[in-house]
């Protein structure tokens, strides 16, 4: 462990303080926004104080548990810089076992974050630095969040894998070691891991289109599980997973009965952050039995919670229930975009509702205006006949659904009010592929198109394709949605404009940024407005 100095130093004491006012920062998403920006402002400040000096002062389990309360709160951004921070310093100092732990923070801090390619790097990297022997056991740890990691990217043979090579290194472990470092005995890690190997299992039976076999192995997987000594957190994890499973089965009263114990037992033993889990699986109980309404209700209470508790990874299992709702809209239909028209209209609400509650930047009815302004640019573009306004009709639902992909990214990326960085900028823009894919998957083609393409332009420079021939009906989304950007009074990192500025902007990208048509089209209806 790093030597403790300085302890009388003036930037010492601000630096305590600033870490003090940090640690006590509720989670963010509980924030108003004046609050949040606050807050920013405090974890900004922190960051900008811990030099080299002060990293070495801190330690690495001061920076260690900084890094991971930033996570809890809803700051992934800030808890990797920090932890990063203070790898290089201690790599320098040669303190590999610390950079090891704070690599691990880093890792995590990204997986949070979405960018998994990024988290796996880190993890890969710790574990070529872990020395040999492992007196730490850093080795399990790491290899179960690395395969965590690659079990949310689909490869699920390779994290099936390393979980087998983490069940071999605890083989050996000494009693107690383990637990000196992640409050888990040898035997209580095995338990973990083996609960692990059926949930791959099950992620890997949904992918398959609920595979009967990959099912009824991960509930044997699941049974192993808890025989075995489990502390209660994973203990809970287990028995909500294998609910889970019970319902890809279809029993219903095994996985109703498993749940209604689960979700009392979180609330007797303190742990919320379970429950979102839980209320997900509700939902999934109730979409199962037919009722489509107690279930978008489930979804939203998990969702809700989700979020409150700053927890990224519930949220994109969440999203997963409200696609399984509108697939079961559109599945039998030859028509399917008629058919969530024609019944749809309220799982179309409350998906709306669910980005609005997590995109609240952007503003709380941007899709809705979105949607508005597409239907009154088509009406201007093609007339209002009878097969017009069907059309028109059309666009105006891929306005509404040009963001869904958004419901992919965490929270704290949609929501930063600090300053954005490159990788920041890559993940935000992949909402166009997210959404198309999601639509697609849906069987909404049409849809798909157009949240894939409102960020495409005519001179090629748009994303994600560079795309020069995009639909018109993305197209005409993506002016709308950019001067509603422009106008829109909740945008945090730049000053809205008025609406006659903005359609200076407009007019300026003509035949680059936007069609020219649909420029004319829009100044049109803006005047009628």
């Amino acid at each position: 462990m790093i030597t403790t100095t300085g302890q009388d130093d003036p930037s010492a004491r601000e630096v305590d303080a600033l870490v003090d006012a940090v640690k006590a920062l509720r989670p963010l998403p509980r924030l108003s926004s004046q609050e949040h920006r606050a807050a920013s402002d405090q974890i900004q400040a922190l960051l900008d104080s811990v030099t080299h000096r002060q990293v070495s002062r801190l330690g690495a389990d001061g920076l260690c548990e900084t890094a991971s309360h930033l996570r809890e709160i809803g700051d992934p951004s800030a808890a990797e810089t920090l932890a990063l921070r203070g790898v290089d310093r201690l790599l320098e100092q040669g303190h590999v076992t610390d950079a090891v732990m704070l690599l691990n923070q880093a890792g995590l801090a990204c997986f949070d974050q979405g960018a998994l390619a990024d988290a796996e790097h880190h993890f890969t990297k710790a574990l070529s630095l872990i020395p040999s022997p492992d007196l730490r056991l850093q080795t399990p740890v790491l290899l179960v969040n690395q395969a965590t990691v690659l079990t949310e990217m689909g490869n699920y043979e390779q994290a099936l894998l390393l979980y087998e090579r983490t069940l071999r290194e605890l083989e050996g472990a000494a009693t107690g070691s383990y637990g000196q470092r992640d409050g888990l005995l040898p035997q209580q890690a095995r338990g973990l891991v083996t609960n692990n190997i059926g949930w791959v299992l099950l992620r890997s039976a949904r992918a398959a289109g609920n595979d009967r076999d990959l099912i009824a192995r991960a509930m044997m997987v699941f049974d192993t599980a808890l025989a075995l000594p489990l502390n209660t957190r994973t203990r809970l994890i287990a028995v909500g997973n294998r609910a889970e499973a019970s319902l890809m089965k279809g029993d219903m009263a095994a996985a109703e009965s498993s749940l209604e114990n689960a979700e009392q037992e979180c609330l007797n033993a303190g742990y919320q952050r379970l429950l979102p889990e839980m209320y997900r699986r509700r939902a999934q109980l109730c979409a199962a039995l037919g009722d489509g309404e107690a279930a978008i209700d489930w979804a939203r209470t998990a969702m809700d919670a989700s979020i409150a508790e700053a927890n990224p990874r519930q949220e994109l299992r969440i999203v997963e229930v409200f696609l399984d709702i509108l697939r079961g809209v559109t599945a039998y239909s030859t028509d399917p975009v008629a058919a969530l028209e024609s019944t749809g209209l309220s799982v179309v609400t409350q998906i709306l509702a669910v980005l609005e509650s997590k995109d609240t930047y952007t503003g709380g009815s941007h899709s809705r205006r979105v949607a508005d302004l597409a239907h009154r640019i088509s009406t201007r573009l093609v007339g209002d006949g009878p097969g017009q306004q069907r059309w028109c009709k059309r666009v105006e639902l891929g306005g509404l659904f040009h963001d869904v992909g958004k419901l992919r990214l965490p929270w704290s990326l949609l929501n930063r009010v600090s300053a954005l960085s490159a990788r920041d900028w890559q993940l935000l823009k992949a909402h166009t592929s997210l959404g198309e894919t999601m639509l697609r998957d849906c069987g909404l083609w049409s849809l798909a198109l157009v949240a894939g393409g409102h960020h495409e332009r005519p001179d090629g420079r748009g994303y994600p394709r560079g795309d020069t021939r995009a639909t018109l009906e993305s197209a005409v989304v993506a002016a709308a949605d950019a001067f509603d950007a422009m106008t829109s009074s909740s945008r945090v990192h730049t000053r809205p404009k008025t609406p006659m500025d903005a359609m200076e902007v407009v007019r300026a990208g003509s035949g680059t940024q936007f069609r020219p048509d649909v420029v004319v089209a829009l100044e049109a209806a803006l005047s009628q407005a």
